[in-house]
């Protein structure tokens, strides 16, 4: 007969085992969006990060995704964020070993966020581990009284800002034990994890992939306290808007109500049993509340600019924070779930797996890496080639430094837009600048090398030969102010891919998907021009060269029939019935244009 007092551990187990299938299954074997194609790459070479730097997540990577060769540096990286996933949501499967917790738990795991970014190698698993910890210490104090635990919980100060909205949890449970003796560890192993983003100063700085130039402390500190983008804030421009507080309250109400559900009926039945706990609950509160009002005023910019994909990983936090509210009801206090809450939670975690299933499964991704390599296909030799934004930029360089596409394009990334960038591109490629003016584009020797960037129309000075170049813009000089626009738009047959997203994937896009629909940008562009000169048959042929190169993409489908209507073309009919099929099938914005 099995032991039963083995039943809770073994229960845990298994619900960890099956969190952990469910992970490894989904992890990308390439790169994806996002920060991750920096973060993997400095780990990979030991370079500085963007600000704060992440000293502790580019050290703990390091070896297994320099050394490590059964499979891709990226997908080594995600093996390592997926192992640290399992064992924050370990700690608390095998603390709270009953079965409410474990429902919890579930929801928590299969919450679309958590699970993204559980494998996705950005700095967010490493950060929930550390929530978990002072968690730990917070319920459990005397915790506090063993060194080994208080440098545990030192380490967060080497990762990520926003751990300073729990601090209120880690001085509670400070003031709970040998006040002086957590005093003195507490202070010791602070600095010392603080002194890992000394570091940097070791990581590269001079190389164009490190950010900044990060040579001595004072470089240090600005770097710990962002200063290119303000200090403590997530960018240098705020514009406030409530977009990131809808998108929690979506997530929320998805993925995470039964949560919601279980809280409120707890707090409101049995509030008045709650009193030896309620100092518990306000402390979690309080940094719930603390993390909405200085997080939003300071870093939460429109979500209509910069996208969900930027602001989502910032949920994972007060989600975690909820999830621990629940957990100390459960556990400290002793309530019991009615069954009806109990199977809610189960639901909930069920209704999660179908749902993000689809969206969060990258193993077969190669949409970003098809993409941007595709980018370096139609790039000549002696080519410059620069990108904005931080999926394009980010993971262009993790394709050219790490998969070595292309070593011999000059390649730079947006931390170019910083001054402190101009010695360093003159110092590492002088035969391409050989005298350094006020702008990178001022500088390029035109006459030995091309210039390519994805940097849009409007940001690029006018008196500068531009040229729809494919995916890309050219850049060359011109004898005349205003030189009138060129496309080379035939580039398709340069283009490969190993996998396109289906009608279905576009349903929930996500940042990565968006890329198999802008291959044909260039013939948009012109044949948006011969519509203005109503030379309808070569619009028409320039849009039908655009649904090829990007079957899903409604934009170019409408552009099409609009020009076969114009032309009273009978292929109208049934250009018109392809494109209610992918309206019906894609999340696409829809717009009836006008000539």
């Amino acid at each position: 007969m099995m032991n039963t007092n083995k039943l809770p551990y073994l229960a845990s187990a298994f619900v960890l085992l099956l969190i952990g299938i469910l992970y490894f299954v989904c992890a990308p074997t390439t790169v994806q969006y996002g920060d991750t194609g920096e973060l993997v790459t400095n780990s990979y070479f030991l370079r500085v990060s963007h600000p704060p730097g992440y000293p502790l997540w580019t050290l703990l990577y390091h070896l297994p995704v320099r050394y490590l060769s059964f499979s891709t540096p990226f997908h080594i990286a995600s093996i390592v964020t997926i192992l640290i996933s399992l064992a924050w949501l370990g700690i608390l499967a095998f603390k709270f070993k009953n079965e409410e917790s474990l429902a919890l738990i579930g929801v928590v795991a299969t919450n679309i966020v958590f699970w993204r970014y559980s494998v996705l190698p950005d700095v967010f698993s490493l950060h929930m581990f550390f929530l978990t910890i002072v968690f730990l210490g917070f319920l459990k104090p005397e915790l506090l009284s063993r060194p080994w635990f208080i440098f545990l919980t030192s380490l967060c100060v080497a990762h990520h800002h926003t751990i300073l909205f729990v601090f209120p949890m880690y001085i509670y449970a400070f003031i709970q034990g040998h006040i002086k003796r957590n005093l003195f560890y507490s202070v010791l192993f602070g600095c010392l994890s603080f002194s890992l983003y000394f570091t940097l100063m070791y990581f590269h700085p001079y190389n164009l992939g490190s950010w900044g130039i990060v040579e001595n402390a004072k470089d240090v500190i600005n770097h710990f306290l962002r200063k290119d983008y303000g200090t403590f804030n997530l960018h240098t421009q705020g514009n406030n808007d409530l977009s990131w507080i809808r998108l929690f309250l979506m997530v929320m109400l998805t993925d995470f109500w039964s949560v919601l559900l279980a809280l409120a009926y707890m707090l409101v039945r049995f509030w008045k049993d709650l009193r030896p706990y309620r100092s518990k609950l306000v402390i979690i509160s309080l940094c719930l509340f603390f993390y909405f009002l200085i997080f939003y005023f300071t870093g939460v910019m429109s979500m209509n600019k910069f996208g969900e994909s930027v602001f989502e990983r910032f949920l994972m936090q007060p989600f975690l924070l909820l999830a621990f509210l629940l957990l100390v009801l459960i556990n400290v206090a002793r309530l019991k779930l009615p069954r009806i809450l109990l199977l809610c939670l189960l639901v909930n975690t069920g209704t999660n797996l179908m749902q993000n299933f689809s969206v969060n499964d990258y193993s077969k991704n190669t949409v970003v890496e098809d993409f941007l390599t595709n980018n370096f296909r139609i790039i000549p030799n002696n080519s410059v080639y620069y990108t904005v934004g931080d999926t394009w930029g980010f993971s262009t360089y993790y394709i050219h430094e790490v998969l070595k596409v292309r070593p011999d394009v000059l390649f730079f990334f947006n931390n170019l837009s910083f001054g402190w960038t101009l010695p360093k591109v003159a110092a590492t490629f002088p035969d391409a600048f050989p005298v350094w003016k006020t702008t990178m584009l001022d500088s390029l020797n035109f006459e030995k090398y091309s210039f390519y960037t994805n940097q849009q129309p409007g940001q690029i000075p006018e008196y500068l030969q531009l040229s729809y170049h494919g995916i890309l813009f050219k850049l060359s000089k011109s004898d005349t102010r205003r030189p009138e626009k060129k496309y080379e738009c035939d580039l398709g047959d340069k283009y490969s891919w190993r996998f396109r997203p289906k009608l279905e994937d576009l349903q929930k896009v996500e940042f990565s998907r968006v890329f198999d629909l802008m291959y044909a940008d260039c013939n948009l562009i012109k044949g948006k021009q011969f519509l203005a000169g109503k030379k309808y048959d070569l619009a028409a042929a320039e849009f039908l060269k655009a649904v090829k190169l990007s079957p899903l993409s409604t934009v170019y489908q409408e552009r099409l029939c609009a020009t076969y209507k114009l032309l009273e073309d009978p292929l109208y009919t049934e250009c018109e019935r392809r494109l209610d099929e992918l309206i019906m099938g894609s999340s696409q914005q829809y717009y009836l244009y006008e000539f």
